[in-house]
């Protein structure tokens, strides 16, 4: 982990609002976002993401900074974080991805139907 990740994820604020559960049929595992950390500019949201994974007995809890542009149904992973099961940080990146299209059934998919406007 990089000096400026460490910094980044130490300076992050807990989440301040309610985690609340998000649609994604196709991913396995549970996943929600931190609704206190939702912020709007425009047609772009960023958001906080809690993803819970217990594969084989191994817990392991990943949360995500997502960037999602509800009008081009776009979206980018930002930040990671990954976490232990006694809460302690494992690792992160910086996580900057390019825009992709949001696929249906995906963790950006279940943040677009929960904070997107609908038409």
């Amino acid at each position: 982990m990089t000096p400026l990740l460490a910094l980044l994820l130490a300076a992050t604020p807990p989440p301040v609002g309610a985690w609340v559960p998000l649609e994604a049929p196709r991913e396995s595992g549970s996943g929600a976002y931190d609704s206190g950390s939702v912020e709007r500019r425009g047609d772009k949201v960023n958001v906080w993401v809690r993803w819970i994974a217990e594969p084989e007995g191994a817990f392991q809890e990943t949360r995500v900074m997502f960037e999602i542009d509800c009008r081009a149904r776009t979206g980018r992973t930002v930040l990671v974080a990954s976490y232990g099961r006694d809460g302690a940080l494992t690792g992160g990146t910086d996580g900057s991805t390019a825009e992709a299209p949001i696929r249906t059934g995906s963790t950006g998919h279940g943040i677009e139907l929960a904070l997107c406007p609908r038409s």
